[in-house]
């Protein structure tokens, strides 16, 4: 492993650690945790295909597997399997999406974006991409009184 791997290995494993005894405050906040995890989990696959990509344009795999010349401990039948899928991986990364957005009247119902943007986003998209945000209204809770109670008045014998 070289440093960034141990880097993402840790990091990974105290997002685990963390959800494991993470305590949320509602389903929102616990469903906001599981899509960022997701979303890096996916980051760090498309982080990791590309790394393999370089090695096996560097090391000229096509050829080998042509040739038969490969010695490592996969068959070539076996690379010729991960090659398919890195390649329909890849280009499932680079294929946009159509997003659905319920703001019709903005005039942006839906959006074509690619997977690779979504999981590289930090923070939330435009408010013109979609659902305009409600203004958050912050409520004073209601004061509550307390009754007074009068102490009995005694008369003097």
């Amino acid at each position: 492993m070289d440093n960034r791997e141990v880097v993402n290995y840790i990091r990974d494993m105290l997002e685990v650690a963390s959800r494991v005894n993470g305590k949320y405050e509602n389903i929102v906040e616990e469903l906001e945790a599981e899509a960022e995890y997701s979303l890096k989990v996916i980051q760090n696959i498309i982080d990791g295909m590309a790394k393999q990509l370089r090695l096996w344009l560097t090391n000229n795999m096509d050829k080998l597997i042509e040739t038969g010349a490969v010695n490592g401990k996969y068959s070539v039948e076996r690379l010729i399997e991960i090659r398919a899928l890195f390649e329909d991986f890849a280009a499932w990364v680079e294929r946009p999406l159509v997003v659905l957005y319920a703001n019709t009247e903005a005039g942006t119902p839906e959006i074509a974006l690619p997977p690779i943007v979504i999981a590289s986003r930090r923070g939330n998209p435009p408010v013109q991409w979609g659902i305009p945000q409600p203004e958050v209204v912050v409520e004073e809770p209601p004061v509550v009184e307390e009754p007074v109670v009068e102490e009995p008045v005694v008369a003097n014998p």
